[in-house]
């Protein structure tokens, strides 16, 4: 007789389960959409494989029936099916994991760009940042970066990034195909940063976009995201819904501040997410020169430390951050919250109606500002 077996997993995003020669996803003919719960009917006495595939950024922890963990393989094999079964794929994030550019923990403080010197040696980076290029001539929205940069910052003429100091850097795509080397002719594509977000409930990012030449063909910078290291980039938006991008400006020297925006919660408590600051062709003007524009001033945060009840300073669970706060943080002692203090830090403190801090004996607190 004929036996249904019902596979699912605790999050499609983590992970997929293979039935034999079937893999479980939406790009496999047959298969819906939102495939979980996913069934399939087999004879009995026929022996059915099930394979536990983990994403890029996740491990596989167990099979499940009901309440009973089965293995911790990611292959069962079922002998044969007596009876219906139901079993669950369990994932879980690899907190280990990491890729290239090695990924910035924004639990230990804030991530902060703010210049890069024309100086610097080719093919190098800020810190857990790359420049890439991407798979298309005038890259537009739909362009995925295809390789990085590895050139100079000190050219001034064909496709470069330019180093600024204190102002960042610029991105310029020109279509002489005698390039510099280390570029790819008209394929610059923009800056890629990597951050660590675990143990966070919140993150915000802000920016600064600059025109430094305007010109006929036109660019922008629009920053995007995506989890891990793979797939499509979606846009970032504002609390409009709008995407938040730098619009060039017909005047140079010209330069806008975004943000601070908050980060989607899907990309929270990740082990490993990127942020493009994508500089791409609007398909405005078909002739003449590419917009040289600029990013600078990039500031990734993590969520204020604000009291959620009277008590220590130095026990996590007194803060809405989840950690003790340090000099990286903004702490806020909310309305009637008393808080025991012996020696710590912070980067600002404000006191709400009637908040009071108790210091223990000769206890202070640092402030480090701004």
């Amino acid at each position: 007789s004929n036996r249904n077996l019902t596979v699912n997993v605790s999050d499609a995003a983590q992970g997929y389960v293979k039935v034999n020669t079937i893999d479980v996803l939406p790009a496999t003919p047959g298969v819906p959409a939102n495939p979980y719960p996913w069934t399939g009917i087999y004879f009995q006495g026929v022996p059915v494989t099930v394979v536990a595939k983990p994403n890029r950024g996740y491990k596989f922890q167990h099979w499940k029936d009901g309440a009973t963990i089965l293995t911790t393989d990611t292959t069962l094999t079922l002998a044969s099916l007596t009876a219906d079964r139901t079993l669950l794929a369990v994932f879980v994030v690899d907190s280990a994991f990491n890729s290239k550019p090695p990924a910035y923990n924004l639990v230990l403080c804030d991530y902060r760009f703010q210049s890069w010197d024309a100086a610097a040696p080719a093919g190098t980076y800020p810190p857990n940042m790359q420049f890439v290029s991407m798979n298309q001539d005038d890259p537009g929205l739909t362009a995925v970066p295809a390789d990085t940069v590895k050139g100079a910052y000190n050219y001034s003429s064909r496709t470069r990034i330019n180093g600024l100091g204190s102002n960042g850097i610029a991105f310029i795509n020109t279509g002489n195909d005698n390039t510099n080397p280390g570029y790819v002719p008209s394929r610059l594509g923009g800056a890629l940063l990597a951050l660590r977000t675990l143990g966070l409930n919140q993150a915000f990012v802000q920016w600064t976009g600059g025109t430094v030449t305007p010109n006929s063909r036109q660019y922008r910078i629009r920053l995007r995201y995506r989890i891990g290291d793979t797939g499509p980039f979606q846009d970032l938006t504002d609390g409009g819904g709008n995407p938040v991008e730098y619009v060039r400006n017909t005047t140079a020297g010209h330069s806008q501040t975004f943000g601070p925006v908050a980060l989607p919660a899907a990309l929270l408590n990740q082990p490993y997410v990127q942020l493009l600051w994508q500089y791409y062709y609007t398909g405005i003007g078909t002739s003449g020169s590419r917009d040289q524009l600029r990013i600078d001033d990039i500031v990734v945060s993590r969520d204020k430390c604000e009291s959620v009840a009277s008590g220590s300073w130095q026990v996590k669970t007194t803060w809405s951050c989840g950690r003790v706060p340090s000099v990286c943080d903004d702490v806020v002692i909310k309305n009637g919250h008393v808080i025991t203090i012996a020696n710590a830090e912070a980067r600002n403190l404000q006191l709400e109606a009637n908040a009071q801090l108790n210091y223990s004996g000769a206890g202070t607190l640092v402030l480090k500002g701004p």
